[in-house]
């Protein structure tokens, strides 16, 4: 569904009204935003990036073994990155890359065990509990999916392969470097905008404190914050004075839903290709909710 220009026009009006009735917070949103890149997502992710583009070039033995390893293991939006590399090549189908990217684009374990587990819960939740909360829901959906296609090409012909044995046109290392490149200044830009939205709904809330909310603005502002932007949200949930409980399941639940900045930035890696955005979304908010009560219910037994 295309958005009406007049949507667009009010959009862009209300973002030059922000910038202008906030200037304090927009900068420091956008200072802590392309710090955050800068320090941390930089370093760790365009190194993985230009070797990826490299990785689905030369090693097409095992696509779908070498994405669920490296979107696993390297986090946002490494996962949906390799997708596209071995869709756009002709190794995946439209079916197999759109299933994929529901299943291993997520945050990094090292993310989740230093930042959230060590940093925000200190070490409040067992690991192996935390690390089960996030991974089974989409453990579940690849396994679902990985029986439903058993099924499905059982009966199919030969020619209904999940990704065509060909190869395409190899990427260099200048290639590799300069569309890595790109992505990961798109993703500083995202980061910057969902930080500057945060800082602000942080200045809102705090204004609105005790008078529209009630009680609730102590926990609801740093939710509706983690919902924009995760790291945010959580460091923000973990400061608030709501029960323990409470904060552990919200933490988890954003930790697993990974905020709209993290479905920007998947959505700035797979730009170009027919995937849809749409299935993904979906099931990133099903994964929240259900890691959430996942960890509602092992912590309190």
């Amino acid at each position: 569904m295309q958005i009406p220009n007049w949507c667009k026009t009010i959009a862009l009006v209300l973002c030059v009204a922000i910038l202008l009735l906030f200037p304090n917070c927009c900068i420091l949103g956008a200072q802590n935003g392309l710090l955050l890149w800068y320090t941390k997502v930089l370093p760790v992710l365009l190194p993985f990036f230009i070797v990826s583009s490299l990785i689905s070039t030369y090693i097409t033995f095992s696509p779908i073994l070498t994405t669920l390893l490296l979107g696993v293991l390297c986090g946002y939006p490494m996962g949906a990155k390799n997708i596209k590399d071995y869709y756009v090549q002709g190794y995946f189908s439209k079916d197999t890359a759109q299933r994929l990217l529901t299943i291993c684009n997520h945050a990094s374990p090292m993310f989740l065990i230093g930042y959230v587990c060590t940093m925000q819960l200190k070490n409040t939740v067992p690991l192996p509990l935390f690390l089960f909360s996030i991974y089974w829901p989409p453990a579940l959906l690849g396994i679902y999916y990985a029986l439903r296609y058993k099924k499905k090409t059982a009966t199919a012909s030969s020619a209904s392969m999940v990704y065509p044995k060909q190869q395409s046109r190899t990427v260099t290392l200048d290639e590799s470097i300069e569309h890595s490149l790109l992505l990961i200044c798109k993703i500083g830009c995202y980061i910057m905008l969902y930080s500057i939205l945060c800082n602000i709904l942080m200045e809102v809330g705090s204004s609105l404190e005790n008078s529209v909310f009630s009680g609730w603005s102590n926990l609801f502002i740093p939710f509706l914050t983690g919902i924009l932007e995760m790291t945010t949200g959580i460091a923000s949930i973990a400061q608030t004075q709501a029960p323990s409980i409470i904060k552990i399941a919200l933490i988890t639940a954003i930790a697993s839903f990974g905020g709209c900045s993290s479905i920007s930035q998947t959505q700035s890696a797979i730009k170009g290709t027919t995937l849809s955005m749409v299935p993904y979304v979906i099931s990133k908010l099903i994964c929240g909710l259900l890691s959430g009560l996942t960890i509602l219910i092992l912590v309190q037994i």
